[in-house]
């Protein structure tokens, strides 16, 4: 059982559809065909607990995994600068002067 929604040309799914879908109906699983660049399987995924796209050109695949390689080594980059931000030690907080 599912729900079959069409659109015409490239668009994004409603994610307040996608949000009612999921607490209304309990769907946990998105499906799209058509990956184009990636987005919309990505904004889908913080609703879905799985997302399924689907791409016939093999181009279109390639160039949606490299920028999304390029997306999660900018994520990291940007996690290793909050880290160099962060200072921790052992101690006791009433030491502290």
């Amino acid at each position: 059982m599912g729900y079959l929604y069409r659109m015409a040309g490239i668009s994004s799914f409603p994610l307040a559809f996608a949000e009612k879908l999921v607490k209304n109906h309990g769907y946990s699983v998105f499906i799209e065909t058509g990956t184009y660049d990636g987005r919309n399987a990505r904004r889908c995924a913080a609703v879905f607990d799985t997302v399924y796209t689907i791409e016939a050109s093999k181009e279109r695949y390639d160039l949606t995994l490299s920028l999304e390689r390029e997306k999660e080594r900018e994520r990291e980059r940007e996690r290793e600068r909050e880290r160099e931000r962060i200072f921790a030690c052992t101690m006791s907080s009433g030491t502290l002067e």
